[in-house]
């Protein structure tokens, strides 16, 4: 873990994490901030890869959000999946090169209760990014240039910025080279 929670709970397939409060990741882009203290659960993996898992949770307050991230360092990193942005779930997708972009598609309602999949595929220096309702067919809502550096760690992040510490769950997780 890198700023691992108090409170996780692993059952089987499923990892909870009660997210705690005031946790982000971002850097410089408008607000001119950085903050680089999400939990991260993560491990290392090199070439071409896929990583998949299910995120349901109680998600309630402005910028509350968890994902996948594949890092390289504290400067270089893509964090992909479900985040509320103005009462809505949106597929949230930020790229950072020492500056953060970021992105949103809206998700259907209730998305955050019944889980939404996400997946971010590697493909030499590029990255792509997809949501799909039941775990097969997949929108693609993003394609971005990241790092061509070998080994990148991978796996499950979450954030509470704004609210009150909450709980997601991280369903059949799985990371595989293409």
């Amino acid at each position: 873990w890198m700023n691992k929670p108090k409170k996780v709970k692993i059952e089987g397939a499923r990892i909870n994490v009660r997210v705690p409060e005031k946790t982000d990741c971002w850097r410089k882009t408008r607000h001119n901030f950085i903050m680089d203290n999400a939990p991260f659960y993560w491990h290392k993996i090199a070439g071409d890869f896929e990583v998949v898992c299910k995120i349901s949770g109680g998600f309630e307050k402005m910028y509350d959000k968890a994902g996948l991230m594949i890092r390289q360092d504290e400067e270089n990193w893509i964090m992909s999946g479900m985040e509320c942005f103005n009462d809505q779930m949106n597929h949230s997708t930020c790229i950072t090169r020492d500056y953060t972009d970021w992105s949103l598609a809206p998700l259907p309602e209730n998305s955050e209760k019944v889980g939404i999949w996400f997946a971010i595929k590697r493909l030499g220096d590029a990255i792509e990014t997809f949501y799909s309702i039941e775990g097969k067919k997949w929108i693609q809502t993003r394609q971005g240039l990241f790092s061509s550096a070998p080994v990148l760690k991978v796996g499950i992040v979450c954030a509470c910025p704004m609210g009150d510490p909450f709980k997601v769950n991280f369903d059949m997780y799985r990371c595989k080279n293409i």
